[in-house]
């Protein structure tokens, strides 16, 4: 068999929406796949990670009897907190996995974490990336753009990059967006990834005429409204994707052309959904260096398990309504997600360039404002306050704070709600 037949019939198999046709087109044996690493997962992190063995150990937990998702919900739910609270040795295997990686999140919550992984995870988390971007379209002789976080210009190239397959080029997220759109009009890439502020911004900038390969825009690192899925589309005149992922678990979820969700990467991830708060909790189906048993991203969102007319058998997370601690705290507890501030037309009714809503107190909020010259505050808090009562509380106070720009994180992202609380 020649090798160009070889590598076609290899490629084709990554671009399955399973790693093996055996389990994965049974939906039993499926299942019966996971719960085989699941199992795995939390023996190998009571035996092998201290800070596993005094959790569960104090919870009660024997994690020799956990045999199944059912009996994963008596496990401790765990957040950023518990991984800050201990060093890194008490947080990976004392089994060795070769060379460590260690990493930190941006901080955009406020809150930064150190992690560990290995090269073998680093390698799935790239598979996971590639069989998603190949259902979406992207071939190997194509190349992938990623608009990120200074920290990403540093990586170095994948296996299959250093072998000319799957060409990935980055450019920083925070230079100037002409600078940006410059870049990508100069790399001409298939695939272009970029946060959604920064998708907005590109639209006045970029050439749509210099970028006759772009044929998909992949959304990630934010929420992605409706509006602006809308017009990205209209300035690229190319579909957008959506994908959900975490710095310290990789890339989650994965929209696919029916665009009615994301679908999990269900081999690798098993996710749950808080009855009351929405909030997605994650547990990495990978003895990796250094296990997350039921971790709580703090994103709120919805979980959908009907069929998908794309023939893919994940699951699908509905929609992300954000970060609970971006979330709007009202006086009486309540919260008002994200998603429901970006039907307030701050630019568009106040005359600003750009806008972002802080909180330190509940039921009030701070609201920031780059004003173009033709502002003007009267109008501006009439048509706020109305929008206001309308789509978020009427109970909701406010102030109007006029700024010269705006920051974004250290890793480029650009919050529409920070909360102090």
């Amino acid at each position: 068999m020649e090798i160009g037949h070889r590598l076609n019939l290899a490629v084709e198999a990554a671009r399955s929406p399973f790693w093996f046709t055996r389990i994965y087109s049974n939906p039993k044996r499926l299942e019966r796949f996971r719960e085989k690493r699941l199992r795995e997962v939390v023996r190998f992190a009571y035996r092998n990670v201290l800070a596993y063995r005094e959790l569960f150990d104090e919870a009660g937990i024997d994690a020799s009897r956990v045999w199944d998702f059912d009996d994963l919900t008596r496990l401790p739910i765990i957040d950023k907190s518990f991984f800050r609270s201990r060093p890194l040795e008490e947080l990976c295997s004392e089994r060795g996995f070769g060379q460590l990686t260690s990493r930190r999140t941006s901080g955009s919550t406020g809150v930064s974490l150190l992690f560990a992984h290995s090269q073998r995870n680093r390698l799935k988390r790239i598979l996971v990336d590639l069989r998603a971007n190949m259902r979406l379209g992207l071939k190997p002789h194509q190349t992938h753009m990623v608009v990120a976080s200074p920290e990403a210009m540093l990586r170095g190239r994948n296996p299959l990059q250093k072998i000319g397959l799957f060409r990935r080029e980055y450019v920083s997220a925070d230079i100037d967006p002409d600078e940006i759109a410059r870049a990508v009009q100069r790399v001409n890439p298939h695939l272009l990834q970029c946060y959604p502020s920064h998708l907005g911004l590109l639209c006045d900038v970029v050439n749509r005429d210099r970028l006759p390969n772009l044929s998909r825009i992949i959304s990630a690192g934010e929420v992605l409204t409706v509006a602006a899925r809308e017009k990205i589309e209209r300035a690229f005149g190319v579909p957008v994707s959506n994908y959900y992922g975490l710095k310290e678990l990789g890339m989650i979820a994965w929209e696919c052309d029916e665009h009615d969700g994301m679908h999990i990467n269900w081999d690798l991830y098993h996710v749950e959904q808080m009855a009351e708060s929405y909030q997605l909790v994650v547990t990495l189906l990978d003895a990796d260096a250094m296990p997350f048993v039921r971790y709580n991203t703090l994103d709120r969102g919805r979980l959908d398990f009907s069929p998908c007319p794309c023939g893919c058998p994940f699951p699908r997370i509905a929609e992300v309504e954000g970060r609970s601690d971006d979330c709007i705290v009202m006086s009486d507890g309540r919260l008002i997600p994200p998603l429901r501030v970006n039907f307030v037309d701050f630019t568009g009714h106040t005359q600003a360039e750009a806008y972002q809503i802080r909180q330190i107190r509940p039921g009030h909020i701070e609201i920031l404002l780059v004003p173009t010259a033709s502002f003007e505050m009267s109008s501006c808090l009439s048509r706020i306050r109305r929008d206001i009562d309308m789509y978020l509380s009427p109970d909701l106070a406010f102030d109007i704070k006029l700024v010269d720009s705006i920051p974004r994180d250290p890793s480029g992202k650009l919050r529409s709600v920070v909360s102090l609380l």
